[in-house]
């Protein structure tokens, strides 16, 4: 009697997950967009102290590799000299200065 009831069960565990849809997780690239040239003027910054910066959506490069983290979309990239990092949404720079020097950054809005 329990071994018919277990295999009705079996089977009709076995008919409704066949009858589920495949789940397809799509990521989104959502990323932001990198160039090496442009004619952009870019706005220079420069701090001493080590602080986290919101910015608009725009441009943002270094041109020298420091410590600094671009919180984007729940990700943190650690931003790289000579590319223009363009960002479509408001963004967050962490700036850790380690060994005291004057740290500058290059943003212009979009």
């Amino acid at each position: 009697m329990y071994l018919i009831l277990l295999i009705i069960i079996i089977i009709s565990l076995i008919e409704i997950y066949s009858l589920i849809p495949e789940r397809k997780n799509y990521v989104s690239d959502d990323k932001p967009d990198t160039a090496t040239k442009t004619n952009l003027k870019f706005n220079e910054y420069q701090t001493k102290e080590g602080t986290n910066v919101f910015h608009l959506p725009g441009y943002v490069l270094i041109k020298e590799n420091y410590n600094l983290i671009l919180k984007y979309n729940d990700e943190n990239i650690l931003m790289e000299k000579d590319i223009i990092y363009n960002i479509k949404d408001r963004f967050e720079i962490e700036i850790i200065n380690v060994n005291n020097n004057d740290i500058v950054y290059y943003y212009i809005s979009s």
